[in-house]
C-alpha cells in the first residue's frame, strides 16, 4: 500500500526557498551577461532624509522616476504576482560565489502563475515547479504533483523576488541612468548584522534587476531578475504538459475527525496530461484505486482521467 504523509510538502518548502538560501545573480564567471546597467557618470544622492520619506515621484518628459522609496515599497513592487502581471514572464537566476545554484521561470498559464525551476543539488540538476497551489517534481517519465487538500488557493510561488531583500534602511542611493544602485543597511540582528546587501532597481517601476548579499564569512550570494514577455522560456520539460489537453483527476477522501466520526469528501482538479496528482494531508493515509478500498493505488499512466480514494483507516 502507498502511504502519504504531510512530510511530502517539505520538498515544496525546500524547492521554493532555494533561491534565497543558495543565492543568485547574473553569471559572475562570464558565461551569462548580467542585466545591463547604463554606464553613466554616477551622481550621489543625499539619502539622509530619503530613507525616512514616503515614496515620491518625479515626472520627467519621458518617464516617472521614484525617489525616497523604502524597503517596504520594494517588497510590494517586486511581489511575484505584480511582476508577472506587469511583464508576463519573470526569470530569476541564482549564483553562490560565481557558481550557478538555480533558475526559476514564472509565467501565466490559464489564469494561474506557473513556475518552472531548476536548481543544483550535490552537483546534479533538480527539476520542479508549481501550477497554482500544486507543487510537482520530475519522476520518471512524468511529473508527480503534491496537492494539499487543506490548502487555500494562495499561490505557493509567492515565495518570490521580494523575499530576497533584507529589512532595514536604504542608503548609498546612486544614479545609474535609468537605474538606482543602493545598499540596504540591515536591522541589527545576529543573523544579518554584518551582511552587505547591494541592489539595482529600475527607476520607473522599482523592479529589481540584481540583489547581491555579501555574508560575514565572505560568501557572495547573487540574484539576477529578468522581466520581459520576450524572454525565451526555460520550462525544463513542463510546456509539453501545458500545451496538450488536460486530464481530470478526482480525489475522494474517507477521513475521521477527532471524535472518530467518518467524513466523506471529494475534489476534482484539471491537470496536465503528464502530471500525477498525489494528495498530501496532515496525517498518514493509504491510497486506493477503487471505491471499495481493495485495490492499492498505482499510477495509471499519462493522458488518462482517474480517481484516487484516500483513507486514514489503517489495516
Amino acid at each position: 500500500m502507498r502511504f502519504v504523509r504531510w512530510g511530502l510538502a517539505a520538498g515544496l518548502t525546500f524547492a521554493l526557498l532555494f533561491l534565497c538560501a543558495c543565492g543568485g545573480s547574473s553569471v559572475i564567471d562570464g558565461t551569462t551577461a548580467a542585466p545591463s546597467v547604463a554606464e553613466t557618470d554616477t551622481a550621489e544622492v543625499d539619502t539622509s532624509a530619503a530613507a525616512s520619506q514616503t515614496t515620491e515621484e518625479t515626472t520627467t518628459a519621458e518617464k516617472t522616476v521614484r525617489t525616497g522609496f523604502t524597503v517596504e515599497d520594494l517588497q510590494r513592487e517586486n511581489a511575484l504576482t505584480n511582476l508577472v502581471s506587469a511583464y508576463g514572464h519573470v526569470r530569476v537566476r541564482g549564483y553562490r560565489n560565481g557558481e550557478l545554484s538555480g533558475e526559476t521561470n514564472y509565467f501565466w498559464h490559464n489564469g494561474e502563475v506557473v513556475s518552472a525551476q531548476m536548481y543544483m543539488f550535490e552537483g546534479e540538476p533538480y527539476y520542479s515547479g508549481s501550477i497554482g497551489n500544486i507543487y510537482f517534481e520530475q519522476s520518471g517519465g512524468h511529473l508527480q504533483g503534491s496537492y494539499s487538500l487543506f490548502s487555500s488557493d494562495e499561490l505557493l510561488t509567492e515565495t518570490d523576488v521580494s523575499s530576497m531583500l533584507l529589512t532595514g534602511e536604504i542608503t548609498d542611493l546612486t544614479d545609474k541612468g535609468d537605474r538606482w544602485s543602493f545598499r540596504i543597511l540591515p536591522e541589527r540582528t545576529d543573523l544579518y548584522e554584518k551582511t552587505v546587501c547591494q541592489c539595482v532597481a529600475e527607476k520607473e517601476t522599482l523592479a529589481l534587476d540584481e540583489v547581491i548579499l555579501t555574508l560575514e564569512d565572505g560568501d557572495v550570494i547573487r540574484h539576477t531578475i529578468e522581466h520581459s514577455p520576450s524572454l525565451e522560456l526555460n520550462d525544463f520539460g513542463l510546456l509539453d504538459g501545458l500545451e496538450k489537453p488536460y486530464r481530470t483527476v478526482r480525489i475522494c477522501t474517507q477521513l475521521h475527525d477527532e471524535a472518530g466520526r467518518e467524513k466523506f469528501d471529494s475534489v476534482t482538479r484539471s491537470v496536465p496530461y503528464n502530471l500525477e496528482l498525489i494528495p498530501t494531508l496532515d496525517r498518514e493515509v493509504q491510497l486506493y484505486s477503487n471505491e471499495t478500498l481493495t485495490k492499492s493505488y498505482v499510477y495509471p499512466g499519462n493522458g488518462k482521467d482517474y480517481t484516487v480514494w484516500v483513507t486514514d483507516a489503517m489495516g
